[in-house]
C-alpha cells in the first residue's frame, strides 16, 4: 500500500511538474511571439516595399500579417500545451465555417476590397459611375465600404461586394478626355459656314488641344434640322468648363452670322373637299 501510494505521489509529482513547465513554456512563447510580431508589423511598415504601396493596401496588408502570425501563435501555444494537431484543425474548421455563415454579406464585401486594392479600377480622387446609377468622387476604400462624395456634397458608402460586381465607368482615369458636342441648325443654313464657325471658336480656347485636331462635320439630317458633330480634346479636369463655354461661344458665333436653331416643325396639307351631286 505504501508503495502504491508512493508511486502515485510520484506520478502526480511528475505530471503537476509536467504541467507547470508546459505552461511556462506557453507563456514564453506567447511573450516572446508577440514581441516578435511587434517587430516584423513595424519592420514591415518601414521597409522599401511597403512605402511604395497605397495607404489603403498597406493597411490591409498589414493587418492580415497580424492577424495572420498570431494564429500561427496560437496554434504553437496549443500544441506545446499538447492539444493535438488534429484537435486544433478541427476547431479552427469549425470556427471558419461558423463564421463564414454569420458573416456572408461582410465576407463578399472584404472579398470586394480586396479585388479593389489589388486591381485599381479607380483610387482616392477619382470621378467615377456605377452601373447602378451612383456617381461622385471616391475619398476612401477600405475593406468593406467605398465612399463617395457627390457633386451636390452628398456622402454615398457603398458595400464593396456590390462595387466589384458593377460595370464602373472612370472619367478621371485618363489625363485627356474628348468633348463631344452637337448643334443643330436649321435646313436653308450653309454648312461650310456652320462647320467654320465651329472649329473657328473652338480654336479661341487654348484648352482645346490641336493634337488630335478638333472635327466638325454635319453629321446627320434630322426631321427639322442638321446636326453637326463636334469632338476636341482637352485634359481630363477643364473638360465640363470647356464643355460649357464651347456651347455658349458657338451660340453667340451662331447669331452673330445668321444661322438660325430650328424648333420642330410640321407640315400640314389639306385637301379640298370632294364636290357631289347634291353639293
Amino acid at each position: 500500500m505504501e508503495t502504491l501510494w508512493s508511486e502515485l505521489k510520484t506520478g502526480l509529482s511528475q505530471g503537476f511538474i509536467s504541467t507547470v513547465l508546459s505552461v511556462l513554456a506557453a507563456l514564453l512563447i506567447l511573450f516572446v511571439g508577440l514581441k516578435l510580431i511587434r517587430w516584423l508589423v513595424s519592420h514591415f511598415k518601414k521597409s522599401r516595399a511597403a512605402k511604395r504601396l497605397d495607404p489603403t493596401v498597406l493597411s490591409f496588408l498589414v493587418s492580415v500579417l497580424n492577424i495572420g502570425a498570431i494564429l500561427l501563435l496560437a496554434v504553437l501555444i496549443a500544441s506545446v500545451v499538447g492539444v493535438s494537431s488534429a484537435s486544433i484543425v478541427a476547431v479552427l474548421g469549425s470556427v471558419s465555417l461558423a463564421i463564414g455563415l454569420a458573416l456572408q454579406g461582410s465576407l463578399a464585401n472584404f472579398a470586394g476590397g480586396v479585388m479593389i486594392l489589388l486591381f485599381k479600377p479607380f483610387v482616392i480622387g477619382d470621378y467615377i459611375e456605377l452601373k447602378t446609377g451612383e456617381t461622385g468622387t471616391v475619398t476612401d476604400i477600405s475593406i468593406f465600404y467605398t465612399t463617395l462624395l457627390t457633386v451636390d456634397n452628398r456622402r454615398l458608402v457603398i458595400p464593396n461586394g456590390a462595387v466589384s460586381n458593377a460595370s464602373v465607368t472612370n472619367y478621371t482615369a485618363m489625363p485627356q478626355r474628348r468633348v463631344d458636342l452637337e448643334f443643330s441648325v436649321a435646313y436653308d443654313s450653309d454648312a461650310a459656314l456652320v462647320k467654320r464657325l465651329i472649329l473657328e471658336t473652338a480654336a479661341q480656347d487654348p484648352r482645346i488641344q490641336k493634337d488630335p485636331a478638333p472635327f466638325a462635320r454635319m453629321t446627320r439630317m434630322d426631321a427639322s434640322a442638321l446636326v453637326f458633330t463636334f469632338r476636341g480634346w482637352c485634359e481630363t479636369g477643364d473638360y465640363w468648363e470647356v464643355y460649357f463655354d464651347l456651347c455658349e461661344r458657338v451660340k453667340a458665333a451662331f447669331d452673330a452670322n445668321g444661322v438660325a436653331i430650328p424648333f420642330p416643325q410640321m407640315d400640314v396639307h389639306v385637301n379640298a373637299p370632294l364636290k357631289t351631286d347634291e353639293g
